[in-house]
């Protein structure tokens, strides 16, 4: 997950954009959105984790031509152009911030929470198994060692 639950203003860009048109994806159990714009190629993607998290009721109230504001990694803004969508990190209105880069943050830091408590416990079981066997073979050599005397 590398920096995924650590944007900031100085590792994303902020573009001002006008609303063209929201998809709310809806499975019952998962929500994502996205929204397009007059102005880039790419979608504006909110995945599940977040959606999930932050309801869309702010999303569905978008109104065609609205302007609104969203930050996007640094490493993705160039993809606004070429891309099917881009995952969006802070999504504003003039009148609201319906996603900041604080709640973002610890919607993903939630989201990873799972899978590093997971690689945290899969590196604890490797340096158990490596330690055991490292002993176990410490003792073999040292019978071998004292069967030979």
């Amino acid at each position: 997950m590398g920096g995924i639950d650590r944007q900031s203003e100085d590792n994303t860009v902020l573009f001002t954009a006008t609303v063209k048109s929201t998809v709310i994806m809806d499975t019952g159990e998962n929500i994502s959105v996205e929204i397009n714009t007059e102005e880039f190629k790419a979608g504006l993607y909110l995945q599940q984790s977040i959606c999930n998290e932050m309801g869309v009721e702010d999303i569905e109230a978008l109104k065609i031509g609205e302007k609104i504001s969203f930050r996007v990694e640094k490493a993705k803004a160039e993809q606004l152009d070429k891309a099917e969508f881009v995952n969006i990190a802070a999504l504003k209105t003039e009148m609201k911030v319906i996603l900041s880069l604080e709640d973002y943050n610890g919607y993903m830091r939630d989201a990873a929470y799972p899978a590093r408590m997971a690689g945290g416990t899969i590196a604890m079981l490797s340096l158990f198994g490596a330690l055991f066997f490292w002993v176990k073979s410490r003792r073999a050599k040292r019978s071998n060692r004292k069967a030979e005397s």
